[in-house]
């Protein structure tokens, strides 16, 4: 693993019992939940492999949809966050640590994969969307999504120094990651744009925030 993924694994490890706290992450957002329940309804008794789990927002909501999920992140405490919450709701979801450029799974293993807040942080997009296309099988789903990053970088998450580095933390159009993913090998590229509004908090002001959601086919 490169300095800088370990630089960024690292942050996660450091930061996983507070990441549920932030307005942004959409832990409670009625919408996010909303719109990835929609994606699963029709999934009952698939295969799901979750890239980039992170405190298994999409993990959780996956598996009360009935779909039989593998849960993928690099921070063993992120994981931490998401087992307690399967845990507590009584259900089975395997966990396994792994980085996202080098899926520790054989080809056509899943018949769906999903990767919420992860675009943004790809340090080799067209290796992770690779990696995607080769564990679905034929006929398979990817479920991605993607927020553009408007303005200056800041270092949000990471240091200002790591942020700059990540190709798509910034206002990349919705048609250039369509581009890669087809570049990747998928097929019938669905991109479903939607705002909403982010409220005030003590440190944000109030904003409009866009989401890309992909949908692409094996």
């Amino acid at each position: 693993m490169s300095q800088l993924k370990i630089e960024m694994q690292q942050r996660w490890n450091n930061n996983a019992t507070s990441y549920d706290n932030a307005e942004a992450h959409g832990i409670n957002n009625p919408w996010a939940i909303k719109r990835w329940k929609g994606l699963f309804s029709n999934k009952c008794g698939e295969t799901l492999l979750d890239v980039g789990c992170g405190t298994g927002f999409v993990t959780v909501l996956a598996a009360q949809a009935g779909l039989a999920v593998t849960a993928l992140d690099w921070s063993e405490s992120m994981m931490a966050q998401a087992k307690e919450k399967v845990r507590a709701a009584h259900m089975s979801v395997t966990f396994v640590q792994g980085d996202i450029d080098a899926l520790p799974f054989k080809d056509d293993t899943f018949q769906n994969v999903s990767a919420r807040h992860v675009i943004w942080t790809l340090t080799d997009p067209m290796t992770s969307f690779k990696e995607w296309y080769r564990v679905l099988r034929p006929g398979g789903t990817s479920l991605a999504d993607y927020s553009p990053r408007k303005g200056a970088i800041v270092a949000c998450h990471y240091s200002l120094e790591i942020e700059k580095q990540l190709p798509f933390n910034k206002d990349i159009p919705s048609a250039t990651i369509v581009n890669m993913l087809e570049e990747a090998g998928f097929g019938a590229v669905h991109v479903d744009e939607r705002s909403h509004t982010h409220p005030k908090t003590a440190t944000e002001e109030e904003s409009i925030h866009t989401i890309y959601q992909f949908t692409a086919t094996k």
